[in-house]
């Protein structure tokens, strides 16, 4: 798995979180939560690893120190 798709994955997984629609409760009705499908979460986490990289911004993880 290359940097990009494991970041992607990693963005994805907190967009599908994030994109909830709640029950609308200030006008007493309730709604079924609705997720968003996983290909369009990756989809905008490729736009934004894109709109980083664009801006100049490197993503690295970080090595592991030697005791």
């Amino acid at each position: 798995m290359s940097d990009d798709s494991e970041i992607a994955r990693i963005i994805a997984s907190a967009i599908q979180g994030a994109n909830i629609t709640a029950p609308v409760i200030d006008l007493g009705l309730t709604q079924d939560q609705v997720y968003r499908g996983n290909e369009d979460s990756l989809h905008q986490a490729h736009a934004a690893i894109k709109a980083l990289r664009d801006a100049g911004y490197q993503i690295t993880k970080p090595q592991p120190q030697k005791p």
